[in-house]
């Protein structure tokens, strides 16, 4: 949101210099320049900040390893801000009072959209997080250099081997309190939602918060992937609420596969609560 303000801002000033330095008041027939300046202003504040971001992120080398950046996350976490005004998605929260203030987490949530982990950068945007993504995300033209320059981790899918070593080093992450970690434990977007309302959890992506004794928030998304059906004619409201907040001392006794499925059926009674939320499919 700072960026945003910070353009509404300048763009406001730069119309009233513009409109004062022309004498342009003189002419009562030209009371509307300011507006008109205004928007043309905060237009090119916004076509420039996507040319900064295109043009810094030919620096960033593809395939490096890198960590978690809080610059990067800022950005994008910005940039998404951006993202969600232009779709006209409006995201409604509940539940943040729940989040763990004092140490890192993982966030398990539903997958329904690619605009999912842009509606929670988004609202989450003073807590340091990454999320886990699949490989073919880092390959997004300027998008996907950004991610990577995060500290993101790619997963490649169905491949139980790469999937140890990422849970392996998002537990690492945790463990240090480096940055806390979202991660859909679908692992892939559910198409077919709300038929089925969730498709099955992998118990492993719960053993990064697990390695780390870390806190494991539950939580929930709706209606991002009814976003661009209603664009541009109506606006989209995205509900995101934290459901539970699973310490270790909670969990510490319970196998992987339990964690799972208290995680799912959480999130899955929550769904057929709010059904009244959903946008007609």
């Amino acid at each position: 949101m700072f960026l945003l303000i910070s353009y509404v801002f300048l763009s406001m000033g730069a119309s009233l210099v513009t409109y004062f330095s022309y004498s342009m008041q003189e002419d009562w027939t030209l009371f509307y320049v300011p507006i008109v300046l205004s928007i043309a202003f905060f237009l090119s504040l916004l076509l420039l900040h996507a040319l900064y971001c295109s043009l810094f992120s030919l620096f960033i080398k593809e395939g490096h390893k890198y960590k978690p950046n809080k610059y990067a996350m800022w950005i994008i976490s910005e940039t998404a801000y951006l993202i969600c005004l232009f779709l006209r998605i409006k995201v409604v929260s509940n539940g943040l009072e729940k989040l763990p203030r004092d140490t890192s987490f993982m966030l398990a949530t539903n997958h329904l959209s690619g605009l999912d982990h842009i509606c929670l950068m988004s609202l989450l945007a003073k807590v340091p997080m990454v999320c886990v993504s699949k490989l073919a995300n880092a390959n997004i033209p300027v998008a996907g250099k950004w991610l990577t320059y995060a500290g993101y981790l790619t997963i490649i899918q169905g491949d139980l081997i790469d999937g140890k070593k990422v849970m392996g080093e998002a537990s690492s992450l945790l463990e240090s309190s480096t940055t806390s970690i979202c991660i859909a434990p679908e692992g892939t977007r559910n198409k077919n939602y709300p038929n089925p309302i969730l498709l099955p959890f992998h118990p492993g992506s719960f053993s990064m918060a697990k390695e780390a004794k870390k806190p494991i928030v539950i939580a929930s998304i709706q209606n991002t992937q009814s976003v661009f059906k209603r664009f541009p004619f109506h606006k989209t409201k995205v509900y995101i609420d934290v459901l539970e907040v699973l310490f270790y001392n909670d969990y510490k006794d319970m196998s992987l596969n339990e964690i799972s499925t208290c995680s799912r059926n959480l999130i899955i009674e929550h769904l057929k609560t709010k059904e009244a939320r959903q946008y007609h499919q």
